[in-house]
């Protein structure tokens, strides 16, 4: 697999380089041509602009008018997707039993995040703000700061769910508010009425009243509460790994179950030797 621009990436890996033999998969050609097409942007260009495309910026940032979020996450998590995309697309190459490379970009890889944004512009033209951790079509949906400055996550994604919050939280003789549409209409006042609510409460409390409720909340975790949550232990989703706790397998296979055996092997530990470099190769990417 090779994380390189195109052009260095068919330089490296032509046949006579891998002695003409063309296996199931020859690699991952994670073609980069918009990032070549945003080098040639301006410097005053929005570096959130060029690093991600528009629509990513909002379904992950923050509400419109709420600032900006942070650059560096939004291309970690590309990043991570079009590594998920890749690593599928090369499975199914290798079960083709035809020789092929595997072209994964970033920007189609988040195009497939986006869910039904794509066909919703294409016949209606809709434009999607950003909604920070809420939905356009479900309210209340979102996280809440609690009294004991811990966070807490709400969802009320179907009819009978939101009506018993509007309860809890004291809105329930409302009959506007009985429907998606008139809580939608409300967000903002529901919004408000959520973060009131959630204030005057330890985050425990909150998500006992919900549970009460017959609703869906949940503590935000930091990396310490997911070390503590008896689930994750009880899953073994966190490992140890010669002395580095690490996330554990993704998947989990009945019959060939894997396991975490390193925490990360010497570089070029895994390279077969016909890809190896003759000693008077030139460099590639000089």
């Amino acid at each position: 697999m090779t994380h390189e621009f195109p052009l260095a990436f068919d330089r490296r890996f032509d046949d006579r380089r891998i002695g003409g033999e063309r296996r199931a998969v020859d690699g991952e050609h994670a073609g980069k041509r918009e990032i070549v097409e945003h080098l040639q942007e301006p410097p005053e260009a929005d570096p959130i602009a060029v690093l991600v495309p528009s629509p990513v910026r909002d379904i992950g940032g923050r509400r419109a008018g709420r600032g900006r979020e942070d650059p560096g996450r939004l291309a970690e998590r590309r990043g991570q997707r079009a590594g998920l995309a890749s690593a599928f697309a090369t499975m199914v190459a290798l079960h083709s039993g035809v020789g092929q490379v595997v072209d994964v970009t970033l920007l189609e890889s988040l195009l497939q995040c986006m869910g039904p944004l794509p066909p919703a512009y294409g016949l209606t033209g809709f434009l999607q703000e950003r909604q920070g951790s809420s939905l356009p079509y479900s309210v209340p949906r979102g996280t809440w700061r609690c009294g004991d400055g811990r966070w807490v996550a709400v969802s009320a994604s179907a009819e009978s769910v939101g009506r018993r919050v509007m309860e809890l939280i004291g809105l329930g003789d409302r009959e506007d508010l009985r429907s998606f549409a008139g809580r939608i209409a409300a967000r903002a006042e529901i919004d408000d009425r959520m973060a009131e609510f959630c204030a005057a409460r330890t985050v425990d409390e909150v998500v006992a009243a919900f549970d009460a409720a017959h609703a869906a909340a949940a503590p935000v975790y930091d990396m310490a509460d997911v070390f503590a949550d008896p689930q994750v232990a009880a899953r073994g989703a966190i490992v140890e790994a010669d002395g580095v706790p690490m996330q554990g397998l993704v998947a989990r296979m009945s019959r060939t179950p894997g396991e975490v055996r390193w925490a990360g092997r010497p570089l070029g530990a895994d390279d077969p030797p016909r890809w190896a470099d003759p000693p008077d190769a030139p460099d590639p990417l000089a």
